[in-house]
């Protein structure tokens, strides 16, 4: 376990290396793809390249010169002068693609890596660490293997280094879109291969290094996100979302997520509704290969279920202690489910979502009865 994956409620000591934690709130924010140096509140485009700025997890805190003391709120320093907010990066903060590919972590936590299809038979990956810097592909091997619409494989195929040694790629046999591969990579020699799936339903195309010729002039600023490590008020005047705004998860970014999860309705059958809604779209994405949009419906999920567990005293005394259970196990399912996604693996994610579709029928069953 990393230093930085390391999270308490209270202040202590590290388990890892043994320090003081420290105080930390995480926030949403904005960077450059390929320059981490440059972070800030609103999106836009990278000043050192042009490209698209991409949304991050960053801890945030406040300080005052010639202090270490880190503060979770802003306000005045001894001296008089405001405290200065202060962005930072985090290990696994940032898992958007750099070449238009579909980016995975590998089961270690550290190795990253995005597969791209860019052209017809030419498949291609690119490795980074747990802060999405890229990394050489030395001591890594693997293969790729073309599935059919059944997930079966029908035909593996080398990926060999660059000359530059910074991807792998793989000159696949019949590989027409749409196409659906198994990359099995082994990250040292004597580990077992893991598995990432990837659909490409389209060439991989890499970002534009330029802003368009009209950039938009009205496009609004990011809300401001709540902290991750602490449930959050709602917004203030924030729409409630209904079966018909929740729109299409693959058209969400992580700030309209976010946005969703303080404004949820206030009654159980729209809670339950909702929920149904956020389990067809896990299920759709399994299905369609897209497992990097996997983490939105599962995240809204845990949040839905959260906020039934509210409404706990709705329900008979007697049924309080199962239905607590059952929020518990839906949040559990929700972040193994969001795991998967993350490395990439479809079966363990089809694994996964069966206790996921099950916590959610158990919810149907405590909380429908009152409607």
């Amino acid at each position: 376990m990393a230093q930085d994956e390391v999270y308490e409620n209270a202040p202590g000591i590290c388990p890892v290396c043994g320090m003081e934690l420290i105080p930390v709130r995480l926030d949403l924010a904005y960077t450059c793809p390929n320059h981490a140096a440059v972070i800030q509140g609103e999106p836009g485009f990278c000043p050192i390249d042009t490209r698209e700025l991409v949304l991050v997890t960053v801890a945030i805190h406040w300080a005052c010169d010639g202090s270490r003391q880190h503060y979770t709120e802003p306000g005045t320093c001894a001296g008089g002068s405001e405290r200065e907010l202060v962005r930072e990066l985090r290990a696994h903060g940032d898992h958007n693609p750099r070449h238009g590919g579909m980016l995975f972590m590998a089961a270690d936590r550290w190795h990253h890596l995005e597969g791209t299809y860019p052209g017809e038979n030419d498949f291609r990956m690119y490795f980074f660490d747990n802060f999405t810097q890229p990394i050489d592909s030395e001591g890594i091997s693997g293969r790729v293997a073309v599935l059919s619409d059944a997930n079966e494989e029908i035909a593996s195929f080398p990926m060999l280094a660059s000359s530059d040694g910074q991807t792998m790629a793989a000159q696949l046999e019949n590989g027409s879109l749409p196409l659906r591969v198994a990359a099995l990579v082994k990250f040292e020699p004597d580990k077992p291969e893991q598995r990432f799936d990837f659909r490409f339903g389209e060439y991989s195309v890499e970002p534009p290094t330029a802003p368009p010729a009209a950039p938009p002039t009205s496009r609004p600023p990011a809300p401001a996100a709540a902290p991750l490590l602490a449930p959050s008020a709602p917004s203030v005047g924030a729409p409630s979302i209904t079966v018909d705004n929740i729109g299409d998860c693959m058209t969400m970014s992580r700030t309209d997520a976010s946005a969703m999860s303080r404004a949820l309705p206030d009654t159980p059958p729209q809670l339950l509704e909702l929920l149904n809604v956020c389990s067809n779209q896990v299920s759709n994405l399994i299905q369609s290969g897209e497992f990097g949009f996997i983490y939105i419906p599962t995240m809204l999920s845990k949040d839905i279920a959260l906020a039934l567990e509210d409404h706990i005293d709705d329900l008979p005394r007697s049924e309080h202690v199962q239905a607590r259970r059952a929020v518990r196990r839906l949040v559990l399912t929700a972040w193994q489910v969001d795991y998967y996604g993350d490395i990439g693996n479809r079966q363990k994610l089809a694994e996964a979502f069966v206790p996921f579709v099950a916590a959610v029928e158990q919810l149907r069953t405590f909380y429908g009865e009152q409607q």
